[in-house]
């Protein structure tokens, strides 16, 4: 089968496949995960697997069609009420269909977008900026020939890689116990030479960078805070997903329902709960915390913990051995 040169596809916002057959059943699919709901896992469970069209007819039963979704995307609630920035302008989405890059989506119940965000060029940083957009956030580096600063777009690298095993999403105990293993496996050596000189060690540079780790999520957040923003890593996928969860639970402004699907392992879960517990009353404060957001985050932490639980035990029962 011949493939067609890079120069000659088509960027729709999706990925290209080279059978029509194979193409249309996953276009099927990605209808209903655009949005990144996770539905309820009973329907998996009693229906099995569905044809696309049987798919189709179930979930427009259940949230109604895609185009009928779009058009009450901003009617979502903020999750606390919140003032607007001033400068916050209405994305023209039809511009944005033509944006040249895979993965392209709204961000919901914001004037924001995701998408791959590998080759900001010209011809990306025009449509962009005419269709609105203020603000980029790279996950994955910007290209030293991004054009984002020709068209005047305000720009931020955030890193999500080994994003797990950074400070701010560990724990002082954590620390300790990779200390005390790193003696008790090599013993002494440079600079220290007892089991507590190694720990002093850990801990001091864990709560250096812990602080620099800190700060820089909390540019983060407050750049998302300003909207209009186009987010993406290499393809738009797992780390912008990771990135947007990360923003639905810390972020006040944001409006957005967290997706199930980016969480549905507590590992996630257990990470920002040791980043809460790392934020000082100062850092709650420049993230626009108060005591009602402070109830909506652990609220939100508990329920997806249960959420978690359940999908455990009915996916693989009690002795699956997960906790």
């Amino acid at each position: 089968m011949q493939i067609n040169s890079i120069q000659n596809i088509n960027f729709n916002g999706r990925f290209g496949y080279d059978d029509e057959i194979s193409q249309k059943k996953r276009n099927a699919i990605r209808e209903h995960i655009d949005n990144n709901y996770l539905y309820n896992v009973d329907i998996f469970l009693k229906n099995g697997r569905l044809e696309p069209d049987k798919l189709s007819k179930l979930i427009y039963s259940l949230v109604g069609n895609q185009q009928e979704i779009f058009k009450k995307r901003k009617e979502a609630p903020l999750a606390i009420d919140i003032k607007q920035e001033d400068d916050i302008v209405e994305i023209n989405h039809e511009i944005m269909e033509e944006l040249p890059a895979y993965n392209v989506k709204p961000v919901w119940g914001t004037e924001s977008y995701r998408g791959a965000a590998i080759c900001l060029n010209e011809r990306i940083c025009s449509i962009l900026k005419q269709a609105g957009i203020k603000r980029v956030v790279s996950l994955c580096g910007l290209d030293r020939n991004n054009a984002c600063e020709k068209y005047g777009l305000e720009t931020m690298e955030y890193s999500m890689k080994r994003w797990l095993e950074r400070p701010e999403f560990t724990s002082r105990e954590m620390v300790i116990e990779e200390a005390d293993w790193e003696f008790d496996t090599y013993g002494p050596q440079e600079p220290y030479k007892t089991k507590e000189e190694a720990r002093k060690y850990y801990l001091d540079y864990y709560e250096q960078s812990k602080r620099e780790g800190i700060n820089d999520f909390i540019k983060f957040i407050n750049f998302m805070q300003k909207d209009n923003v186009y987010i993406g890593c290499e393809c738009g996928t797992y780390d912008t997903d990771r990135a947007l969860m990360l923003n639905d639970f810390f972020n006040p402004k944001a409006q957005n329902v967290p997706r199930a699907g980016c969480f549905a392992d507590d590992i996630y879960l257990d990470a920002m709960i040791r980043l809460y517990n790392n934020l000082t009353p100062e850092d709650k404060a420049k993230l626009g915390w108060d005591e009602e957001f402070e109830k909506i985050f652990k609220d939100k932490t508990n329920k997806a913990y249960e959420q978690y639980k359940i999908f455990c035990d009915r996916m693989y029962g009690d002795d699956s051995g997960i906790v």
